[in-house]
């Protein structure tokens, strides 16, 4: 019985180690296969990977390219906007010269701002038009708010005017609103009302109008507006500065006028 019970268990064992090494065998038999199909799938996905990634570099260049192309469009918009605004601007100003020009009711002459340069001492600029289109020296230089400046020399075909912040230039000038009168100079950085006594009705604010007398400037025409009144501890005269209400250099076109007085 002992012995047929051992047979038994040494048959079982010697069958397990069979099973055993056979699965052993198997899989060494195997194992090529597996590497290969592995390696297969490995260079598959590397394979889809690279063309994932060409794809998206094509994309990102397109939406790149697009980007620039937006941005220039962008810029020309913006620059086409400028144009608009400056032509609306120009011509803002050329109504209320046509205004100033009706107003006057006399014969003007139309000038183009060519080129300007300033300085301490001078503030001169060159018009397009000249003595044979019937300048003068002295003509009165008006821009759309007011007086600018002023001829000081004609050629054949351009003209050259100063501004009104350039110390040559004088003007009188009347408050609008207390009618006080004075002599208005520039001084190369703003003007200034000369000749105003402490008791004579002035304040920051006023705004002040050529009164017409002596013929080259007309009546009436808007030059400055004061932004600062003290007394001068060097004068027994008021020390007034006011700022022009236009300057040449804001002005692409001009009228140009001189011996004319204002009907009023």
């Amino acid at each position: 019985m002992r012995k047929t019970l051992l047979f038994y268990v040494v048959l079982l064992f010697a069958s397990l180690g069979l099973v055993i090494s056979g699965n052993r065998v198997n899989t060494l038999v195997n194992l090529p296969w597996r590497v290969t199909s592995a390696l297969s799938s490995l260079l598959i996905n590397i394979k889809e990977g690279g063309r994932s990634a060409v794809r998206s570099v094509v994309e990102i260049s397109k939406i790149i390219e697009e980007n620039e192309r937006l941005k220039k469009e962008n810029l020309l918009l913006k620059e086409k906007l400028r144009e608009l605004a400056f032509i609306k601007r120009e011509n803002s100003k050329l109504k209320s010269l046509l205004k100033i020009k009706k107003y006057l009711k006399t014969r003007l002459v139309f000038a183009k701002v060519l080129s300007w340069t300033g300085d301490y001492w001078e503030f001169s600029f060159l018009l397009d038009k000249g003595r044979a289109d019937g300048v003068i020296e002295g003509m009165a230089v008006i821009g759309a708010r007011g007086i600018v400046g002023i001829v000081v020399k004609a050629d054949a075909h351009t003209s050259k005017a100063i501004s009104c912040l350039d110390p040559k230039f004088a003007i009188q000038v009347e408050d609008f609103r207390s009618k006080v009168r004075g002599i208005l100079v520039g001084d190369g950085k703003a003007l200034r009302l000369k000749y105003i006594l402490p008791s004579r009705d002035v304040k920051p604010g006023d705004i002040l109008v050529s009164t017409g007398i002596g013929g080259i400037f007309p009546g009436g025409i808007v030059v400055a507006k004061v932004v600062k009144v003290s007394k001068s501890i060097e004068s027994r005269f008021l020390d007034i500065v006011a700022l022009p209400t236009d300057r040449l250099e804001n002005n692409s076109f001009v009228i140009l006028i001189g011996g004319v007085k204002s009907e009023h």
